[in-house]
C-alpha cells in the first residue's frame, strides 16, 4: 500500500519544484531595468568615440545622435537589452585628402552602402585616413565583419621593412589598432 503512494508523491514534489525553479527564473528576467539614457549614452561612447549631440527616448529604443571625424550619425540601441540596432550616417565630413601621391590598390570588391543607410565609407577614404597615420605603400585592403561592426584592415610596408596593418572602422572611420611587423 505504501509504494501505491511513493511515486504519485515523488512525481508531485517534482512538478512543485520545476514549476518553482521556472517562475523565479521569469522573475529574474522581468526584474532586469531597462537601460537609462546615461547607459546609452556610455554604450555609444564606448564604441564610437565622439560627441553626444542629441538622445531622444522613445517606447522601446534609444536614438543618439554622435558627431564623429567623418559625419554624423544616428544610433538606434534596444531600451531593455541597450544592443545597437541600427547605425545611420546623417552627414558626411569631407576628409582632408593628400593627392600628392597616388595609392596603388587592387581590385577587390568590397561592400558599398545600400540605399536605405549609407554607413561604411568607402575604401579609399580608409586607405587615406591610414596612410595619415603611417607612411608606406599600400600592400593589401581587406573588409571584415567582427561581432557586427565592419573593419577594414589595411596593410602598408614601409622603406624600413617594417610593416604595419591598420584596423578601421568601416563606420566611423576611427582607427582601432595598429600593428606591426617585421
Amino acid at each position: 500500500m505504501r509504494k501505491k503512494f511513493i511515486k504519485p508523491f515523488i512525481i508531485f514534489i517534482s512538478i512543485v519544484v520545476l514549476t518553482f525553479a521556472i517562475w523565479q527564473l521569469f522573475q529574474y528576467k522581468t526584474l532586469a531595468e531597462p537601460v537609462t539614457t546615461a547607459d546609452a549614452e556610455n554604450i555609444v561612447t564606448d564604441i564610437y568615440k565622439g560627441e553626444i549631440k542629441e538622445v531622444t527616448n522613445t517606447t522601446k529604443n534609444f536614438v543618439v545622435t554622435i558627431e564623429l571625424n567623418t559625419g554624423t550619425y544616428e544610433i538606434k540601441l534596444d531600451r531593455q537589452s541597450g544592443d545597437i540596432l541600427k547605425v545611420s550616417r546623417l552627414k558626411e565630413v569631407e576628409p582632408n585628402v593628400d593627392k600628392e601621391k597616388p595609392v596603388k590598390q587592387d581590385d577587390a570588391i568590397f561592400p558599398t552602402p545600400n540605399d536605405d543607410a549609407n554607413i561604411i565609407i568607402p575604401k579609399e577614404e580608409a586607405v587615406n585616413i591610414a596612410l595619415k597615420e603611417v607612411k608606406g605603400d599600400v600592400d593589401d585592403v581587406d573588409f571584415e565583419e567582427e561581432d557586427g561592426i565592419s573593419y577594414y584592415f589595411i596593410e602598408i610596408e614601409r622603406s624600413d621593412d617594417m610593416e604595419a596593418t591598420i584596423q578601421i572602422n568601416a563606420v566611423t572611420g576611427e582607427i582601432k589598432t595598429i600593428t606591426w611587423d617585421d
